[in-house]
C-alpha cells in the first residue's frame, strides 16, 4: 500500500507540473522541470533496494591486499555520480570506478554492501562531473585500441578528445623475500574524428597530429605556456579547442 501511495503521489506531482507548464508563462518552466526531476529522484531513492541497478553481485575489496597504489579512478572513496543503466538514468549514486576490473562499484541503499552493476548494461556514467562513455571495438571502429570506458575531455561535432587510464598490478620481490603487489598507472589520449582514432601522449605527437597547423599550434603552446607533463588534460583540451578555432 505504501508503495502504491508513493507511486500515486509521484504521478500526481508530475502530471500537475506538466499541466501547469502548459498554462503558465515559459519563464516558470525551469522551476516545474526541477520539481519533476526532484520527484523522480525521490522515487529512485525509494525503490533503490528493488531497482535493477542494484541486482548485481557483491564486490570484494581485494585492493586492501595491495601494498602500493589502488585500482580506482581518482581515489578509493565513493563519489556521487550518475549511470545510464539499461536505458534508465540513475542519478545521485555513490560510486567508484575500478579501472583494473573495468567495473563500476556502487553502494546499496543501506550503505553496507558494495555491488557491481552489469557491465553490458552501462552506456555511460559520470563521477564528479567527469564523463565516461563506453566504446566497443568492432568493424566500424578498427582504429580503436580496445573496448572499454573512455573519459571525454572535449567534444564538438567534428572532434572528440578522449582519455584512457589503465592500471595493472606488478609483483616485486622485496628485501625480505616477500612479494609486494603494486599498482602502476598508464595514460593515453585519443583524438576521434568520425570512426577514426589517433593515439598520442607527448607534445611532439600533438604537433604531428595537427601538422596542417603545426606552426600556429607551436606558437600557441609557447604563448599559453602549456605544460604537457604537469597538466596534460587541460593542455590538450586547450590545444584541441584552439585547433577547432583555426579550422572553422
Amino acid at each position: 500500500m505504501r508503495k502504491l501511495y508513493f507511486l500515486s503521489m509521484l504521478a500526481c506531482t508530475c502530471l500537475s507540473a506538466l499541466k501547469l507548464t502548459a498554462q503558465q508563462p515559459a519563464k516558470d518552466s525551469s522551476i516545474r522541470a526541477a520539481a519533476i526531476n526532484n520527484a523522480i529522484l525521490q522515487y529512485q531513492d525509494y525503490i533503490s533496494f528493488a531497482a535493477p541497478l542494484y541486482a548485481g553481485p557483491q564486490y570484494t575489496d581485494y585492493y586492501l591486499k595491495l601494498q602500493e597504489g589502488h585500482p580506482f579512478y581518482l581515489n578509493t572513496f565513493f563519489h556521487v555520480g550518475s549511470i545510464m543503466y539499461d536505458h534508465i538514468l540513475y542519478e545521485r549514486i555513490p560510486m567508484k570506478y575500478d579501472i583494473l576490473q573495468n567495473r563500476i562499484v556502487i553502494e546499496d541503499a543501506s550503505g553496507v554492501f558494495r555491488l557491481l552493476p552489469e557491465y553490458d548494461k552501462i552506456s555511460y556514467f559520470t563521477i564528479q562531473d567527469h564523463e565516461f562513455i563506453k566504446l566497443i571495438k568492432d568493424s566500424s571502429s578498427p582504429t580503436l585500441p580496445k573496448s572499454g570506458f573512455y573519459e571525454v575531455l572535449y567534444k564538438n561535432k567534428n572532434l572528440t578528445l578522449l582519455k584512457k587510464e589503465t592500471k595493472e598490478v606488478v609483483e616485486d620481490l622485496n628485501s625480505r623475500s616477500t612479494i609486494q603487489r603494486n599498482v602502476i598507472t598508464n595514460i593515453n589520449f585519443y583524438l576521434r574524428a568520425g570512426n577514426s582514432y589517433r593515439i598520442f601522449n607527448k607534445k611532439k605527437h600533438v604537433l604531428a597530429l595537427f601538422k596542417d597547423k603545426k606552426t600556429e599550434i607551436r606558437q600557441y603552446i609557447r604563448k599559453k605556456n602549456l605544460d604537457f607533463n604537469i597538466d596534460a588534460d587541460n593542455a590538450l583540451i586547450s590545444v584541441v579547442s584552439y585547433y577547432q578555432e583555426l579550422t572553422k
